[in-house]
């Protein structure tokens, strides 16, 4: 579902993600390795393109372990 939006920002998106596993919670989707992005698969989709509007709505499993509810993957990763 979510392979040519992935596709379609290409390296943007890759270089802008590049450490984190996205996985959707709402179906069966989910996308390179890291450290653990979780959410509805339309806020992982903003999150690929570049969108900011659905952070709120992902949870994000940092490397240090603790989980954190509504924050921006990787501070300054994503661009608005």
């Amino acid at each position: 579902m979510g392979d040519g939006v992935a596709a379609a920002d290409g390296v943007h998106a890759r270089a802008r993600l590049r450490g984190l596993r996205l996985v959707a919670t709402d179906t069966e989707w989910s996308v390179s390795d890291g450290d653990l992005v979780e959410g509805p698969v339309e806020a992982l989709l903003l999150l690929l393109t570049g969108r900011t509007a659905w952070l709120g709505r992902l949870s994000v499993q940092g490397s240090a372990g603790s989980p954190r509810q509504g924050t921006e993957p990787r501070s300054g990763r994503v661009s608005t």
